[in-house]
C-alpha cells in the first residue's frame, strides 16, 4: 500500500520576526531544523529507506525541510516553484500589519482537517483547495 505524508515546513525566520510570508523567501530557524529533523525522523520510521519521492516547494524554508528529509529517506528532494504558498505581493517581507491585506473570502472559509487515521471514513480531499 502506498502513502502520502504531507508536511509543511516547521518555523521560519519570518515568523520568529512578525515578517509577512508568502513568497518571501526566509529560511528555517534553528528550531524549525531541529522540528525538521523530528519529522524527519517520524516519517523514516515509516517509509522503508530509497523507497518513494519528495516533492517540495523552491522557497528556502521549505526546501530546507525537504533537504533534511530527503537525507534520512536517502532519495533526492524535487524542487517546484508551483508549490509554492500564496503570494502576498507587495507585502511580503514587511512587518506583519504595515500594508493592509484581505485574503480572498474563499480562502478564509477553509479551514484545516481534524487529525485523522487511516481508519477514519470519509473523503481525504474535504479540505482540498480548489485551482
Amino acid at each position: 500500500m502506498r502513502s502520502l505524508h504531507l508536511v509543511t515546513h516547521p518555523e521560519a525566520t519570518h515568523v520568529v520576526e512578525r515578517l509577512v510570508g508568502g513568497w518571501y523567501d526566509s529560511d528555517l530557524t534553528a528550531r524549525g531544523a531541529e522540528q525538521a529533523e523530528r519529522i524527519a525522523a517520524v516519517i523514516t520510521a515509516r517509509v522503508p529507506s530509497n523507497e518513494g519521492a519528495l516533492f517540495s516547494s523552491d522557497l528556502r524554508r521549505a526546501r530546507r525541510t525537504a533537504e533534511l528529509i530527503s537525507a534520512a529517506l536517502g532519495v533526492e528532494p524535487v524542487l517546484d516553484a508551483g508549490l509554492r504558498e500564496q503570494s502576498y505581493g507587495v507585502a511580503e517581507g514587511l512587518p506583519v500589519g504595515t500594508v493592509g491585506f484581505a485574503p480572498h473570502r474563499a480562502a478564509c472559509a477553509l479551514r484545516p482537517p481534524a487529525a485523522r487515521s487511516q481508519t477514519d471514513e470519509g473523503p481525504a480531499a474535504d479540505y482540498a483547495e480548489a485551482t
